[in-house]
């Protein structure tokens, strides 16, 4: 990968798929009956590949495959929407990070494709998009092509304003790390586009952040800690000169320290700056 410039991107990742909830993949299994047909969403809040920036981007992969991904044992077919505001050097960076030519995680994620994956093609498209700050809803459409809207979860037990949530998933669809899965139902995925038709309605939805770096291979996922995620910190004990770690909790997208003596959770926030 000597021919790779550097790279990152940061941003919000949602989908909207085939699969009833709960979504096998975030616990690293196979699809339901096999197959798994998606939308799988992402808005770049800011990134660059080399010199070229990536802030405010977003792309949309339709698609379906089959097998188990997370046994390495998937093949594949999709088609790729770029932001139509995207110009012709932006419109060759994303396609070879999300396409795994990049390395970094997507490039881990192309090797869990045994079988192969076939591209129907990269378009330009208008994308319109809303994830709602509390992340209560989260949804996607390309007129004539794509819809795929979901809301967060909700039940008799749930607190007014909270939604169920899962860290350190073992299938992360956007890589390792304690990302929080924040977990949803579709209110609509209907797809007309790059050769797919489909439609599914009170199926799998979730949203995920996402922070990737590339482009060193992977190897094991897991072993860094990028901007976005919650790495651990020292925490001196006052009065006895010894100092310890702690891991800090991610609390939507940011990361929130427990008190110490209480094990409540501070409202103080930390915020992880950029890497160099």
């Amino acid at each position: 990968m000597d021919d790779i410039p550097s790279w990152h991107i940061v941003g919000d990742w949602f989908d909207n798929c085939s699969c009833a909830v709960p979504c096998p993949c975030t616990f690293a299994q196979a699809p339901d009956n096999g197959f798994c047909e998606s939308v799988l969403f992402w808005h770049v809040r800011e990134g660059h590949y080399g010199d070229v920036k990536l802030d405010n981007l977003s792309f949309v992969r339709v698609g379906r495959w089959e097998g188990d991904l997370w046994a390495r044992k998937a093949t594949g077919v999709a088609g790729l929407y770029i932001d139509d505001h995207a110009d012709d050097r932006q419109m060759e960076a994303l396609p070879a990070i999300i396409g795994g030519r990049a390395g970094g995680f997507p490039g881990w994620v192309n090797e869990c494709f045994a079988g192969g994956r076939q591209s129907r093609g990269i378009e330009r498209a208008k994308i319109t998009y809303e994830i709602a700050p509390d992340l209560g809803h989260w949804g996607v459409e390309i007129v004539g092509r794509v819809k795929a809207w979901a809301k967060a979860i909700i039940g008799p037990t749930s607190p007014p304003g909270k939604y169920p949530q899962l860290m350190n998933a073992p299938g992360g669809e956007t890589g390792p790390g304690p990302q929080l899965v924040t977990w949803g139902k579709s209110t609509i995925l209907s797809v007309d586009a790059h050769g797919f038709k489909f439609e599914y309605t009170l199926n799998s939805a979730k949203h995920i952040p996402f922070d990737w770096v590339g482009p060193r291979p992977l190897g094991r996922p897991g072993l860094e800690p990028h901007r976005g995620q919650c790495a651990p910190h020292r925490v001196s004990q006052e009065g006895t000169g010894r100092s310890s770690e702690r891991h800090l909790e991610p609390l939507h997208g940011g990361c929130a320290p427990y008190q110490e003596q209480t094990g409540r959770r501070s409202s103080r926030r930390l915020l992880i700056q950029p890497r160099n």
